[in-house]
Formats: structure tokens, C-alpha cells, sequence
């Protein structure tokens, strides 16, 4: 076993050593398309979670060789590729990692389970977010280059899904958990505010903001939700044809959403234009939007099409289908996507 553990482990470095040499983005004159997530694979009859990023389609594998690891989210500067996400310690816990052209850095020391969902590099400063779980509690991480920092307001019952960095203020958006319900909120600098306070599955999926105004999506009550400033506005989402909203973008002077519906019970995805709704294409199978980005007019989606037994990572170029799975992966998932402009 471990001989097959160490091939796992030159199999990765090799893996990510020449996949990162090729089709530099600052020299490409075509845009990269970078997708976020993982693979279940088989390699010698062991079953591994990887962590996984597709570039331009092609995968490459991160991770050691505990045979368990993911990639939450990606951020691209220049030549520089970032990702984050988790990788087993040798105890079993999660250790929170970030990744920069490959090469892994931890984040935690793995005595208890930490996580890093977010990134977003701002200037010299890299901003992560994550998730610390101890004794069936979770309490919200951040890191300013590597430092952890504490969040306020942040308590055990909440959950932060993503944050926002605009100009010296940080944004953290996600849901305070009450038994089985949850009550969307955002964070400004740590200082919490709740969006909804009924009785129901509420949660705050992406934060925007622009020309001082503050737009938050998500859902409320099995409803995709906007609000604008805390209050709740109808233009940007068409509430009778939604279920959940993923995802904001402002390009120009247009706002783009991402989410998702369901169609005699299959999930299917939902993207408006200034509340206009943009068709995509009908699967047989449920397809659940996880992210969006945009570059020039091309419009990018990723997701995850829930085929039996299994789900496909695949992404979405102006309603176009890009499957990412290879036919010697047995599963995959995609959690975000980053397209060069």
C-alpha cells in the first residue's frame, strides 16, 4: 500500500508539474476557462477524492497521498493561479490549504477539521475564508495572507458561504442555523446583519456591491430572493419561474443571476439579465448551477449534471455544454469557475 501511495503522490506532482507549464495565461491570446472541484477516480483499485482543477477541459489533480481532498474555489492574477479547498492529515482531519500554481500551503495544522471555501486576491493581499468543525459545532475562519483573523459577530451558529472584498470593507455573506431552520445574513468588517427573520430555510448565497449599493442573493422560504440595500426587490429575479439564486454579476451596466428551478422535480438552470430570463438547454437529469463568471460577452456557468449513481462536472459557455469528466473518472464535481478576460 504504500508503494501505491507514493505512485499516487508522483502521479499528482507530475501531473501538476506539466500541466501548469503549459498555455500560460499572460502570454495566450485566448481566454482560459479554470474550473474548481474534485474527482472520485480509481487508480489501482483505490478509490481517491481528489482535488481537481480543469484547465481548458483538460484535469489536474492536487492533493497527497491520503487519497482525499478537494478544491473549493479559484482566483487567477496575471500568471498565478490560486485554488483552495482541503487535504486529509495523516490523523484524518481536514487541513485547510491554498495552492499557488500547484505548489500547497496550509492554512491549518489539522488537529481539527478546517476547510477553505473562498479566495480573492486584492492587490498584494490574498483573503481566504473558511470553516473550523469541533465537537459538532462550526465557527466561520478568515485569513489575510495567511493570518487568521476572528469575525466578530461570528458564532458557532452560523455558516458564511462567500465573502466580498470592496475597497477597505470585507463582506461575508451566509445563514444563522436555529434547529432545522436558517436566517440569511451578511457580515461588514465582522458586524453581522440578518436579512430574514420568519420561520424558514433562508440563506445568503452571493453578496455585490456597486455605486455604494449593496445586492444580496439567495433564497428565502424555497423562493430565489434579492435584496438591495436589506430590502427585498423583484427586478433582477423573476420569483415565479426560481427556486434558489447561486450567483450576482453586474457587466456594464447589466445585472446577471444564476439558479436554479425545478421542472417535474428535476432541477434545471435559471439565469435572468436584468430579470430577463436566458434559456438553457432541458437535461434529463437534474443540473445544479454552482458558480458564474463573465469575460467580454461570453457568459460561463459551471455545475453538476446528478446522473445515477453519479455526478458530472461540467460547465456552460452561452448556454453551450462543456462536460468535464473523463471516462476514467467515476465521479466529479465542479465548484467554481474563473475565466482570464
Amino acid at each position: 500500500m504504500k508503494n501505491v501511495k507514493q505512485s499516487i503522490l508522483l502521479l499528482f506532482l507530475v501531473t501538476i508539474f506539466f500541466g501548469c507549464g503549459k498555455d500560460d495565461p499572460a502570454t495566450s491570446k485566448t481566454k482560459d476557462v479554470y474550473v474548481a472541484g474534485y474527482s472520485i477516480i480509481n487508480y489501482n483499485n483505490v478509490f481517491l477524492r481528489c482535488a481537481t482543477l480543469w484547465k481548458n477541459g483538460e484535469p489536474l489533480y492536487f492533493g497527497n497521498s491520503k487519497g482525499e481532498s478537494e478544491l473549493n474555489d479559484i482566483f487567477v492574477v496575471g500568471s498565478d493561479v490560486y485554488a483552495v479547498g482541503y487535504d486529509k492529515s495523516l490523523s484524518g482531519n481536514q487541513i485547510a490549504k491554498i495552492w499557488k500554481n500547484g505548489v500547497a500551503s496550509n492554512l491549518s495544522d489539522g488537529l481539527i477539521n478546517e476547510n477553505a471555501l473562498a479566495i480573492k486576491v486584492v492587490g498584494s493581499d490574498i483573503y481566504v475564508l473558511g470553516r473550523e468543525s469541533k465537537n459538532f459545532s462550526t465557527l466561520i475562519k478568515f485569513w489575510k495572507n495567511g493570518v487568521a483573523t476572528n469575525v466578530k459577530d461570528a458564532t458557532p451558529q452560523d455558516n458564511a458561504n462567500g465573502f466580498f472584498v470592496f475597497g477597505n470593507d470585507v463582506y461575508m455573506y451566509g445563514y444563522r442555523r436555529s434547529g432545522t431552520e436558517t436566517f440569511a445574513k451578511y457580515w461588514k468588517n465582522g458586524i453581522a446583519t440578518e436579512l430574514t427573520t420568519e420561520l424558514s430555510q433562508n440563506v445568503a448565497n452571493d453578496l455585490l456591491v456597486s455605486n455604494n449599493d449593496l445586492y444580496v442573493v439567495g433564497r428565502k422560504n424555497g423562493i430565489a430572493k434579492c435584496w438591495k440595500n436589506n430590502i427585498l426587490i423583484t427586478n433582477l429575479i423573476d420569483e415565479d419561474d426560481s427556486y434558489d439564486a447561486k450567483r450576482i454579476m453586474l457587466q456594464g451596466k447589466d445585472f446577471y443571476v444564476v439558479g436554479n428551478d425545478y421542472l417535474n422535480s428535476v432541477s434545471i438552470i435559471k439565469l435572468w439579465k436584468n430579470g430577463v430570463s436566458i434559456d438553457f438547454p432541458i437535461e434529463t437529469n437534474s443540473v445544479l448551477p454552482s458558480d458564474m463568471d463573465i469575460s467580454g460577452s461570453d457568459i460561463y456557468v459551471s455545475g453538476n449534471i446528478d446522473e445515477p449513481g453519479k455526478e458530472i462536472a461540467a460547465y456552460w459557455k452561452n448556454q453551450v455544454k462543456v462536460v468535464l469528466s473523463k471516462d476514467s473518472v467515476i465521479s466529479s464535481t465542479a465548484s467554481a469557475i474563473f475565466v482570464t478576460k
